[in-house]
């Protein structure tokens, strides 16, 4: 099931309450993106290169485009 603005406005907690789940779940989510980019991208550098190739990106890009780190 999928929650939309129009169901959060028929909550029957005030607002008060339901924004007061936005940090901790802006950070779990946060922290999901970079962990699922880091192993995106330890899995693009152990591809081989014919590999990269054939989807389209270079050895030089991976490197370019690698994660920082998330501190």
């Amino acid at each position: 099931m999928t929650t939309t603005v129009r169901d959060l406005d028929r909550h029957p907690l005030p607002n008060a309450a339901i924004s007061g789940w936005w940090l901790p779940l802006h950070l779990f989510r946060s922290l999901a993106k970079h962990f699922r980019d880091q192993r995106d991208y330890e899995h693009l550098r152990d591809l081989p290169d014919y590999l990269l190739k054939d989807i389209g990106i270079s050895r030089q890009e991976i490197g370019e485009k690698d994660p920082y780190p998330f501190f």
